[in-house]
């Protein structure tokens, strides 16, 4: 932990652990805390605002700019001093319990969709060993019991049961997909109000483009690294 004074001289630097900050935060009097956007970033900034401080956070590719040394507590303290001084300084807005509750829905839905696509490619290539070919694009994978009776003379009984139990494992991820979209999905095309302090409508995409000049912010936001979320987004787009 460090402060600063009024002139932006270092005026304190204290380590504490996890279950001493709060009550050391509470004790002080209302003043502004800055701190990285990172994990558990937002919960932290809540935390401390409900004690009636003002709370900023710094997207983490600033901040590390400002590391003059190896990378330990201390000195990510003073690169966060550091960077709170400059008057160009890039923010994150804190989350609400709402708004980490929307984004959790999309993320937790992020893993079966990545998996559906990974069984998907696996499958793909495993046929492509037999000489049994099938069109890219997932959706070709739920014909793939028609496929294998008509290359039945390709395969032996053993192939044509791994390739069965896959498909069998392909659509319960299907299945687990379709049970959390509704619940994902629903949040985003009705009218919301938790992002960015803005009224907006329809889908992600609408969420995404009005913020697209503020777009590292948004990512960091959302937890995405800026690296992903880059191609992500353009794709999209």
């Amino acid at each position: 932990m460090c402060g600063l004074s009024a002139k932006g001289k270092s005026s304190l630097e204290k380590r504490l652990t996890r279950h001493e900050l709060p009550e050391y935060i509470a004790k002080l009097p209302p003043c502004t805390i800055r701190m990285e956007a990172c994990g558990s970033a937002h919960y932290w900034a809540r935390l401390f605002q409900s004690y009636g401080h003002k709370v900023k956070l710094i997207v983490p590719q600033f901040v590390k700019l400002f590391v003059r040394s190896n990378k330990n507590d201390r000195n990510d303290a003073r690169a966060i001093a550091e960077a709170m001084t400059r008057p160009d300084m890039k923010f994150v807005a804190v989350k609400t319990v709402a708004q980490q509750d929307m984004l959790l829905r999309h993320r937790v839905r992020e893993l079966p969709m990545k998996n559906k696509v990974a069984l998907a490619n696996q499958i793909r290539g495993l046929l492509m060993e037999f000489g049994v070919i099938i069109p890219k694009g997932v959706n070709h994978i739920k014909n793939l019991l028609v496929v294998l009776e008509q290359n039945q003379e390709k395969q032996s009984a053993k192939t044509m049961l791994i390739f069965k139990d896959l498909y069998e494992r392909f659509k319960r991820i299907c299945e687990e997909i379709k049970v959390r979209e509704p619940q994902s999905i629903s949040v985003t095309t009705k009218t919301i109000d938790c992002i960015a302090g803005l009224m907006i409508k329809n889908s992600v995409a609408d969420i995404i483009k009005p913020l697209w000049h503020w777009r590292i912010k948004m990512h960091v936001w959302c937890g995405r690294l800026w690296r992903q979320a880059n191609v992500i987004v353009s794709h999209n787009l």
